[in-house]
């Protein structure tokens, strides 16, 4: 149970505030402000997205979620927003594999 919650909640909170939060604005030059929408930066989205894919198995849909949770990063002002976009994901992808072990059994 704590794994899926972490899996569910907690991972999306703190991957979101350390790639979209603070790396996207780092790496554009900017001050961190997790309330104010950041200046779009191409090679920020390229490099967070590609460290993002990096720290997950499937490393394509890795940076793939990458490119969109910083695209939404981008359009929005709060990370709040790829946050949820995040934790959706990951609970979209638990199910998934619930079901399918549920056919497999």
């Amino acid at each position: 149970v704590f794994r899926l919650v972490g899996f569910v909640l907690i991972v999306p909170i703190v991957e979101e505030l350390v790639f979209r939060g603070y790396l996207l604005a780092r790496l554009a030059g900017l001050a961190v402000n997790l309330n104010r929408q950041p200046s779009l930066s191409l090679w920020s989205l390229v490099v967070t997205s590609l460290l993002f894919g990096l720290l997950h198995q499937a490393w394509l849909a890795g940076v793939v979620a990458g490119v969109a949770f910083g695209l939404l990063r981008f359009q929005t002002e709060r990370i709040a927003n790829c946050i949820l976009a995040h934790a959706v994901a990951n609970g979209l992808l638990l199910v998934l594999a619930i079901l399918t072990y549920l056919v497999n059994v």
